[in-house]
């Protein structure tokens, strides 16, 4: 695991460069940072990277999002194979 990443979260958060793999095609995308949160029910993916392993949304899955200032916002589902290295 990486250390602390002081750079982009504030306060630092433990971040991790994993590879994420569509387990349908096989596809991946390696290097992806991702913030790690063992407290999490889902795991956030950028949609970039989403859209380079070529996974489709799951159908009438979405999760709510709610920001620290009480704002909502809407997110699809896909599933991915996340690979720590």
């Amino acid at each position: 695991m990486s250390a602390y990443d002081r750079t982009w979260f504030d306060p630092p958060g433990p971040l991790a460069y994993v590879t994420l793999r569509n387990p349908d095609t096989g596809a991946v995308v390696a290097n992806v940072p991702m913030l790690l949160d063992s407290s999490a029910d889902v795991t956030l993916v950028p949609a970039s990277a989403v859209k380079l392993v070529r996974q489709d949304a799951i159908p009438e899955r979405r999760y709510e999002l709610e920001g620290f200032d009480g704002t909502t916002s809407n997110a699809e589902v896909v599933q991915l194979e996340l690979v720590f290295s």
